[in-house]
């Protein structure tokens, strides 16, 4: 019987196996989604057309519903950081400030400037990496780690996966802020102890800079904003997100979208001269790509959609519902394990959260903890070959999946190490 345990096992795997055989030879996530969830729909509880064309569309179209406002928003006050040069000034800051060691310190403190800001901290970093990376001639997989595994528990950024734990278990983007902030430095330290040893082995090597063949170029300085006015933006809309969500009780997304919105038209009007071309194709410019990959996490979703209606995600809902462990280890397990079908994070967290989150909370966890560890561990399993991000990151940087070896350690390892003291951490306090 094709709904029976072991079978619909078996099409969950080859599902999944397709999903990223495709995604690995280039098909992309959306049509790679498509067709695992066709595969698995086949050993369906709901039947096959129920689950394409409800479970699949229902689950990618309420991920879209969540998070189209804040990736939108996110995109537009990116783009203009760029287009105005402000962008650019960050980094050039941080570039004559640092030495080797210390330039890769300051993209973890840039990814968290603008993450906290509530924006998508990739696109802006990736660009001012480049420039970095020139300086230092190191080659361009060293910057990917940098920028890759710093996006991880980033605390009370106002975007993504933070606020979807928020939405799903109803705390704030601030809670639990000793374990967040805990949890952050330890990602961090560790990353940059493997960083300083990517370098250590490309000086060794004699790996240095090799420049894509349509990179973008940096300005001069002298065609750059002040630094001040640069920086101005990116704490506004931290500051804004904090005070209505602390003060006047705003949701996270309501505070997160008004105030980049708010931060990017401030940049349109009072930098509107440093923005080259057409000034109102930037916009279109900027969103295009993130919500492609929004899509694309959207795509991941409908497939967990399809996933979900099988006989053998029952069991392993069941069989995670009856460990007899802390509801904290069952966090970090569960989490990690419903981001690997999912193969995003995102996914993987909302899903969780939506089936376990009640139940832990029943079982005595602080909601608070259950939040952050959930956004700690949904970054494991996530990053599998076939995950919307990963080939999203990858393709930033124009690297192929040659280079997704050092994602194992950054993305997976020490994330799954942070996780572990979190259940710790977790235990002890609260």
């Amino acid at each position: 019987m094709l709904t029976s345990i072991p079978v619909s096992a078996i099409f969950v795997i080859v599902g999944i196996a397709v999903f990223i055989v495709m995604c690995m030879k280039g098909a992309g996530t959306i049509p790679s989604a498509i067709v695992g969830a066709i595969i698995v729909a086949i050993a369906s509880n709901a039947g096959f057309f129920a689950s394409m064309f409800d479970s699949f569309l229902t689950g990618a179209a309420g991920f879209l519903k969540i998070m189209l406002l804040t990736f939108a928003s996110g995109a537009i006050f990116g783009g203009l950081l760029n287009a105005t040069g402000c962008a650019d000034r960050i980094g050039l800051f941080f570039a004559n400030k640092a030495g080797v060691n210390l330039s890769f310190i300051s993209m973890y403190v840039l990814v968290i400037l603008l993450a906290s800001a509530g924006v998508s901290p990739i696109l802006v970093v990736a660009f001012v990496s480049f420039g970095m990376l020139r300086q230092l001639n190191l080659p361009r997989y060293i910057g990917l780690i940098a920028c890759m595994g710093s996006t991880l528990s980033v605390p009370f950024a106002p975007t993504g996966i933070n606020m979807i734990c928020a939405g799903l278990m109803g705390t704030s983007i601030y809670s639990a802020p000793v374990l967040s902030v805990a949890l952050c430095l330890l990602n961090l330290v560790l990353l940059h102890l493997y960083v300083l040893y990517l370098v250590k082995k490309a000086r060794a090597k004699g790996i240095g800079y090799d420049p894509m063949a349509n990179e973008p170029q940096a300005r001069k300085a002298e065609e750059l904003p002040g630094l001040a006015i640069s920086l101005a933006p990116v704490i506004f809309v931290i500051v804004w997100c904090f005070v209505t969500i602390n003060v006047f009780h705003w949701s996270s997304l309501s505070a997160g979208v008004t105030g980049m919105l708010i931060a990017a038209l401030f940049l349109f009007i009072v930098l509107n001269k440093n923005i080259k071309g057409n000034k109102f194709a930037i916009l279109d410019t900027s969103v295009k790509p993130v919500v492609y990959a929004l899509v694309c996490s959207c795509s991941a979703v409908g497939f967990a959609s399809v996933v979900k209606t099988t006989s053998v995600f029952e069991a392993i809902v069941g069989g995670v519902s009856r460990w007899n462990i802390s509801p904290y280890a069952i966090a970090v397990i569960g989490a990690a394990i419903f981001a690997a079908i999912c193969a995003d994070a995102n996914g993987g967290a909302s899903s969780f959260l939506a089936i376990m989150g009640e139940r832990l909370i029943s079982a005595g966890a602080n909601p608070g903890a259950i939040h952050r560890l959930v956004q700690v561990s949904s970054g494991t399993l996530d990053t599998l070959p076939h995950s919307g991000s990963v080939v999203m990151f990858l393709t930033l940087y124009g690297l192929d999946h040659k280079s997704y070896k050092y994602c194992l350690v950054s993305n997976i390892a020490i994330p799954a190490i942070c996780s572990v003291v979190g259940i710790i951490l977790a235990s002890i306090i609260y």
